[in-house]
């Protein structure tokens, strides 16, 4: 008889909490029609009785990386967030510019390479979510 064995995800945010020694969290994440590399949903599970009321809250556009972003408003917005045990981000696309010669936009507008936009704005993330105290609610801001 063959015996099933229910492996972890190999996700960037599972390899994320072990690098962090981070526990999981609590809240279950279920994913479906998945094709590829893309998934089409995430639906959350929330233990009953955990909140009085849930916020969530969807962040898109930030365009990290252009000479426009407001950082400063972007700090000051995931630092409201985390002030309430029950508010969740949700992220949305256009997060980082990363602009390129092939793109709409202009690299002449960004701040650097899309390299070092990309792990400036993790290490932005980072920097919110552990020095508001909240290291635990790591996962929840992303998928």
């Amino acid at each position: 008889m063959t015996k099933i064995v229910k492996v972890e995800e190999e996700t960037s945010i599972n390899r994320l909490r072990k690098l962090l020694d981070v526990e999981p969290y609590p809240i279950k994440h279920q994913t479906g029609m998945v094709y590829g590399s893309e998934v089409k949903y995430v639906s959350w599970t929330f233990p009953e009785r955990t909140y009085d009321t849930v916020e969530l809250l969807h962040l898109t556009d930030v365009q990290y990386g252009h000479v426009e972003c407001r950082v400063h408003k972007v700090k000051e917005y995931i630092q409201w967030v985390l002030k309430e045990p029950n508010r969740f981000v949700l992220f949305g696309g256009d997060m980082i510019d990363a602009a390129t010669l092939l793109s709409v936009g202009s690299p002449l507008e960004n701040t650097g390479e899309p390299q070092q936009q990309i792990y400036e704005f993790c290490e932005l993330m980072f920097q919110v979510i552990t020095n508001a105290g909240r290291a635990k609610r790591l996962g929840m801001l992303v998928y």
